[in-house]
Order: C-alpha cells, then sequence, then structure tokens
C-alpha cells in the first residue's frame, strides 16, 4: 500500500481520489440492513471499475463466532442487495478454504472444488462489482 486512510464509509468520498479498484474484506457483514444501500454508493463512488467485497458465509459455523456480524443476509440475497446498484453489477464468487486447511487435510480438496463451483456452500463469498456503462 502507498497510502492507508481509516475513516467512516462515507468519508471517504471526501478524502480520497478515486482509484481502479475498491475492496472490502470483511466489513459489509458488520453494517445494518438499512445503511447497506448508502454504505455501498459511498464505496462505489470511489471506484472507477471495480469493487471487491468479501464476506463470512452465514450458512457457515465460522459466521456466528462473530457477535458483531449483524447483516442478516443469505448469499443471494446480498447478491440481490448489491445489484440495486445504479453503476454497479454485482457477481457471485465462493472463496474456498484457506491454504493451511486443505493442506493439513487433503479430503477439503475435493470439497474445495465444489465449493468454488457452487458458492452458496464456500465458508467465504465474494462479490464482485463491476462499472455498467451510463
Amino acid at each position: 500500500y502507498t497510502s492507508l486512510v481509516a475513516c467512516d464509509f462515507f468519508d471517504a468520498p471526501s478524502r480520497l481520489e478515486p482509484v481502479d479498484a475498491v475492496i472490502a474484506i470483511e466489513v459489509v457483514e458488520h453494517l445494518t440492513g438499512e445503511s447497506l444501500r448508502a454504505s455501498m454508493d459511498s464505496l462505489e463512488s470511489l471506484a472507477l471499475n471495480r469493487v471487491l467485497i468479501t464476506v463470512p458465509n452465514p450458512r457457515s459455523p465460522h459466521f456466528y463466532f462473530d457477535p458483531t456480524h449483524v447483516l442478516e443476509y443469505t448469499p443471494k440475497t446480498l447478491l440481490n442487495s448489491l445489484n440495486h446498484s445504479r453503476s454497479f453489477q454485482y457477481s457471485l464468487h465462493g472463496l474456498g478454504f484457506h491454504s493451511h486447511l486443505t493442506e493439513s487435510h487433503s479430503w477439503l480438496k475435493g470439497l474445495e472444488s465444489i465449493t468454488l463451483r457452487f458458492p452458496a456452500f464456500s465458508p467465504s463469498l465474494m462479490y464482485v462489482g463491476t462499472r455498467v456503462a451510463d
């Protein structure tokens, strides 16, 4: 990173210049449903081409280990919410398992190929937003 700015989603557009891609890793699940669209509008205003969002899959047990996860969603309902964007079209992708798990548990390698093909079964999800023509 050449710089790091810590600020509220809503302050970011006034503090940063637009960039090629904005990445929000494990952030969205901490937003309330009421603030999701406004937060996404703020992030999208900074992205010239792409927005990447990762979240834990709420169908995975590790989702419930963190009591600060407040957004209620399924993989499909979050995709539908993100696609209410006026500027971006989102797609859903599975991220599979962490490499230290697949290295120590060979049976997970076969399961990982399923999670990558069917994101709803992946422990973590990635939503990729691509700017649409105006």
